[in-house]
């Protein structure tokens, strides 16, 4: 028996935001089906006023960038299954005009733009072998694209002729890979999982270039850097009791990586504790250790000096970052409806990757370089969550929560002109927010308010300053008519228009306005 369904959506946002996207879905069968869907998207962007010396008068005064953000993109996503085969893919594309000055290129040009593309495919069979065993099995392809154009103001050494320079970035990455895995119920209170996975990257280029006046181009940098990866896994879930829950499991990782870089090897451990002393309360142990690999652009990236040099320029090659985890919760039912969540969590990092000033003795000329680096001292994130909640029921919903985050370096950072100010920069102390849902005309309209409040952030290493307090509320009536298929909605974000500013890294200014009130639109038919 075949059943289908359809489904059409419009949006508009902000004015100049628009978006459509149709989905199907295909029951072919009891074991069988497809489901896929296609959304475009296009935005004029927005005038923003940024306050910097742009004139070079030494006086910072507000300079006006039109059509920030604006965009084009158009993401698919397709699956299909029959019994134990599926075979999924995604793709999606964008470019995006970026005249705000970044990296230092002329202000208020929208030829400064990027376009990236993502795609993946996948293949999985994951048969049911016996009663008590499983067999998951993929193997997986995916590629990259990242084009830039950026326009910089020149001078011809030999005419001294002042040009707009045209500056391009191309990076290109494909990659194939494959996993299988096995889970075995081994007694009824005992659940083993063990598996590897293999991935190769063939292709890992970087390309960049500049033109002279004469439109003749300058290699910058051509790197191609592929690579391998490898790893085994095993997770034991035991249940000696209904009130007891334990899972323990590893992970070894290797990553073969060409010279000058470092290949290495990283085990993670990880350890969860599940308790239930009552049928309303729960307590979760959890604790764990993870890492992430530098990435090509963080190792290899040099733009020949103009703002940034590459991570080995003072010597040293880049490690893994290195991240301990910890995190104890407890929840507490009334009822069915209401809950308290009270939560503590601790990290500690190693070796986190850092965009920071190249020293003094790397740049003579004081142009204000960066490279990437391994941070000089580790970090310390130390918080805290409380959460009440009522959940969905009878179209009335309900949820508060508070959070505090005291994130230190345990030293005060080394990095050239930082303060011995020892907080991270762009990290609150203080958030919360308050959600709901309400019924307003059945289902005919429906309310969603949320309402968030975040404290100041410090802006970067090299000031003490901070940004300022943020309160956003945003408000959304949905609604539909489930006889013809049509769902809406009205929404209203930053309702209170609050002015408020995040910091940044890369722009003429080092924190960015955010969006003030907006509003949209949104139309669905369900065919």
């Amino acid at each position: 028996m075949t059943a289908w369904i359809g489904l059409v959506d419009l949006s508009l946002a902000d004015g100049n935001v628009g978006r459509a996207r149709g989905a199907f879905n295909v029951q072919l069968s009891d074991t069988a089906g497809v489901r896929g869907s296609v959304a475009v998207a296009q935005s004029g962007g927005r005038d923003e006023v940024l306050v910097f010396d742009l004139d070079g008068d030494g006086t910072p005064e507000p300079n006006r960038a039109e059509g920030v953000e604006a965009f084009q993109a158009v993401t698919a996503s397709a699956r299909a299954w029959v019994g134990p085969l599926i075979v999924q893919g995604f793709f999606t594309a964008r470019t995006v005009d970026i005249p705000a000055g970044v990296f230092g290129t002329l202000f208020n040009r929208r030829e400064n733009s990027f376009d990236d593309h993502l795609g993946l495919l996948e293949v999985r069979y994951e048969p049911r072998l016996s009663s008590r065993v499983e067999l998951r099995t993929r193997v997986y392809a995916g590629y990259t694209y990242y084009h830039s154009d950026f326009l910089y103001a020149a001078e011809d050494e030999a005419t001294m002729t002042a040009f707009e320079q045209l500056y391009q970035e191309t990076y290109r990455g494909f990659w194939a890979g494959g996993e299988a895995r096995v889970v075995a119920q081994l007694h009824p209170t005992l659940r083993l999982s063990a598996g590897a996975e293999a991935a190769h990257h063939p292709i890992v280029t970087m390309q960049v270039s500049d033109q002279n006046l004469d439109g003749s181009e300058n290699p910058v940098l051509d790197e191609s850097r592929k690579f391998s990866t490898v790893a085994g896994y095993a997770l034991a879930d035991w249940a000696p009791v209904p009130a007891v829950r334990v899972s323990l499991g590893g992970r070894v990782d290797a990553w073969l990586l060409p010279e000058p870089s470092d290949s290495f090897v990283s085990f993670n451990p990880r350890l969860a504790v599940i308790l239930h002393p009552t049928a309303r309360d729960t307590f979760k142990l959890l604790a764990g250790r993870a890492f992430r690999a530098p990435s090509a652009y963080e190792q290899f990236y040099q733009d020949g000096g103009r703002t940034s040099l590459g991570s080995t320029c003072c010597g040293a090659a880049l490690r893994p970052e290195t991240l301990y985890s910890g995190e104890i919760e407890y929840t507490h039912r009334f009822d069915d409806e209401w809950s308290l969540l009270l939560s503590g969590h601790l990290q500690y990092a190693q070796d986190f990757i850092e965009t920071l000033p190249v020293p003094a003795a790397n740049d003579p000329e004081m142009l204000g370089l960066t490279y990437s680096t391994n941070s000089s001292t580790d970090q310390r994130n130390l918080g805290a969550d409380v959460e009440v909640r009522r959940e969905l029921l009878d179209g009335w919903m309900f949820s508060a929560t508070l959070g505090t985050l005291t994130s230190h370096y345990l030293d005060a950072p080394t990095a050239e002109g930082a303060t011995a100010n020892r907080d991270v920069p762009n990290a609150p102390y203080l958030f919360g927010s308050a959600r709901a849902i309400f019924p307003i005309l059945d289902r005919l309209l429906r309310g969603a308010l949320r309402l968030s409040v975040e404290a100041p952030r410090r802006i970067d290493l090299r000031t003490n300053d901070t940004s300022g307090w943020a309160i956003i509320a945003d408000l959304v009536v949905t609604g539909s008519v489930d006889d013809l298929g049509i769902h809406y909605a009205l929404g209203v974000y930053n309702l209170f228009d609050w002015d408020y500013a995040l910091p940044v890294s890369a722009f003429p200014t080092t924190t960015l306005p955010q969006r003030g009130r907006r509003l949209m639109v949104s139309l669905s038919l369900e065919l």
